[in-house]
């Protein structure tokens, strides 16, 4: 199971179709995936274009996180996309809920 937080555009939801997920999307994605047209197929056993793994695989991060045990699972917790993504939840996310009034 995956939790998917800090989506960046509407590819980044549609890509993932399919999978065994949780998304945590921003108000302004939502209101635009819920807004036209989006494709309603299953992605995410898509193979990834070469050109742009081999893109991504210059970035030190994105190569430990994606290569089979580029990491333990406890080092993940203190993985700086981590803990940026876990810092923006709490800022952004996380006090709105505690302003919440029943």
């Amino acid at each position: 199971m995956l939790l998917i937080a800090a989506l960046r555009g509407n590819c980044h939801m549609t890509e993932l179709a399919g999978g065994k997920l949780i998304m945590s999307i921003a108000p302004a994605y939502q209101k635009s995936l819920l807004a036209g047209p989006v494709a309603l197929e299953e992605r995410i056993d898509e193979q990834i274009p070469s050109a742009v793994e081999s893109k991504l695989r210059l970035q030190p991060e994105f190569r430990r996180a994606f290569t089979p045990d580029g990491m333990s699972e406890k080092e993940l917790i203190s993985f700086g996309p981590t803990q940026r993504t876990l810092s923006q939840f709490v800022e952004s996310g996380w006090k709105l809920l505690e302003q919440f009034q029943w």
